[in-house]
């Protein structure tokens, strides 16, 4: 049995019951991702934004960004901070789309200490 235990308009949190388990399942809906999507698109083809020196670097669905977090703290942690790890994966290709800007995402002296 699956049952939506809340949704806060972005992420629907779900309870999973198997024989005698329960899972927890966070998930965004594919349509509120691409609501993200597009608003990165039209901040990035805005020659106007006023957003563009650097306020907001990029809009990332909080799922995701937990997936990150956890896969940052199993495997990476020891190399990277989690600042570090965060601009990596922005700024990969793969993730391109959540920027807000062309240009890839850089840290501050402050942000690499």
């Amino acid at each position: 049995m699956r049952q939506i235990l809340s949704d806060n308009g972005l992420t629907q949190t779900h309870l999973i019951i198997q024989g005698d388990e329960l899972i927890t399942l966070d998930t965004t809906p594919g349509n509120r991702v691409q609501k993200i999507l597009d608003a990165n698109q039209r901040l990035r083809s805005d020659t106007k934004n006023p957003l563009s020196h650097g306020r907001l670097a990029a809009s990332i669905d909080p799922v995701l960004r937990h997936q990150w977090r956890k896969e940052w703290a199993q495997k990476h942690s020891d190399k990277w901070s989690w600042k570090t790890y965060l601009v990596m994966q922005l700024n990969s290709r793969d993730y391109s789309q959540f920027r807000t800007q062309d240009s890839t995402i850089g840290l501050t002296s402050q942000d690499k200490a």
